[in-house]
């Protein structure tokens, strides 16, 4: 949105007018990349953790699954593993003393072959509890819902008790370290406005507290609701002092030299 134009012309002794030009913008801070996390496993909360605004590090623990459910299947799973090793060994041991007795021709090959189909299967039984080990494991570990990033929570969908289904979206988590800030032009101003022009940026109450930053995109097409094009800028923000949602202000200034 565009909220000011203003000029100034100032002459100098040798006849020559400079014409400076300062556009005025109204936007607002976006988060960049925010990661949504979402439960792996369907079950019951048993505790959230995490709030709306706390600081979290990558691997802190912002809710848990009930788990008993998936610690009785990795039990089971284990428990499958073992018997289907074992129906292995015996498989190989009678295919092993076929291939003596085939070698000693008391056995047909038809018989031979038979025993060394059973002892295949055997081993793709074994390949396949290995897998549903490893799928029980993972889902186990998927009970505890930890951050991805550093970052800070800015949304949370849930609280305990609540039933979840895998997918469900549990919160948002993002790293305001850097943020975006969309602007919105009109068509009149884009001809002002370029890619790498320098804008002095600032919040609400805050106009003597600038930073200076760079415009990276401008919208090739303008936005369904204001018929404005979007321009973006991104800044460091280590001090979290631009926060998602504030609106900000934005001032470029560009000029041109007339002589007479």
């Amino acid at each position: 949105m565009k909220i000011g134009k203003s000029l100034l012309v100032a002459t100098a002794l040798s006849g020559v007018s400079i014409q400076i030009s300062a556009l005025e913008l109204l936007g607002q801070v976006q988060l960049i990349n925010p990661v949504h996390l979402v439960s792996q496993v369907s079950g019951v909360l048993e505790k959230v953790d995490g709030q709306v605004g706390e600081s979290v590090k990558s691997g802190s623990k912002l809710t848990t699954i009930q788990a008993f459910d998936y610690e009785l299947a990795v039990k089971k799973q284990a428990a499958n593993l073992a018997l289907a090793k074992a129906d292995m060994t015996i498989k190989q041991s009678i295919y092993q003393r076929y291939q003596t007795l085939k070698k000693k021709k008391s056995l047909s090959q038809n018989e031979l072959d038979v025993a060394k189909a059973d002892m295949d299967s055997a081993r793709a039984t074994v390949e396949l509890a290995r897998i549903q080990l490893a799928e029980a494991k993972n889902n186990l570990e998927d009970t505890v819902v930890v951050s991805t990033i550093d970052g800070i929570i800015t949304q949370r969908h849930v609280e305990s008790g609540a039933w979840v289904e895998r997918g469900t979206p549990l919160f948002q988590v993002a790293n305001i370290d850097t943020v975006r800030i969309r602007f919105f032009a009109s068509q009149y101003d884009l001809d002002e406005l370029r890619i790498g022009m320098s804008v002095e940026l600032w919040l609400e109450g805050s106009r003597n507290e600038k930073v200076t930053a760079r415009i990276e995109r401008i919208g090739i097409q303008p936005d369904d609701q204001s018929k404005s094009y979007p321009v973006y800028v991104s800044i460091d923000n280590i001090d979290h002092v631009y926060r998602p949602g504030m609106t900000v202000y934005a001032s470029t200034q560009s000029s041109s030299v007339k002589g007479e």
